[in-house]
Formats: structure tokens, C-alpha cells, sequence
């Protein structure tokens, strides 16, 4: 269900709202690519699939903890 349009902050859930990635994971470092290609190139591809776009506060608080896995 999206939110109402007078919430300006709300986002409508589309898809994981989360990734667990164990900072001690030999993965780690291609998670947090994954991640950082999902919160930048990836967005491309959201409009034609429906989903929103991610907010900016959303995007840089993703970008930051994924900076910090690598």
C-alpha cells in the first residue's frame, strides 16, 4: 500500500527494506557493491518497474553503510 501523497517523507515499501550483511563476512566487500550499485545505477530501471524513487536521506544513509563494509 503506498502512502498518502501528504506524507512528503513517507516511502512506499517495493522491495527489501533491509540487507543484513555480517561485517565479518569474506563477502562483505561484494555485498556492499551490490548494494551501492542497487542505490545508484540500479535506480534507473525503477520507474519502468513501478517503484518509487528512493528518497534522498534513504540513499545517503545506504551509500554511508555500504561505504563502511569495504
Amino acid at each position: 500500500m503506498n502512502p498518502s501523497k501528504k506524507l512528503k517523507k513517507a516511502y512506499p515499501i517495493s522491495t527489501f527494506t533491509y540487507a543484513i550483511v555480517p561485517t565479518s563476512s569474506p563477502k562483505k566487500a561484494s555485498l556492499a557493491k551490490f548494494i551501492l550499485y542497487a542505490l545508484a545505477d540500479g535506480q534507473k530501471f525503477g520507474a519502468a518497474l513501478d517503484f518509487a524513487p528512493i528518497p534522498k536521506v534513504v540513499h545517503d544513509a545506504g551509500v554511508a553503510t555500504a561505504q563502511s563494509l569495504q
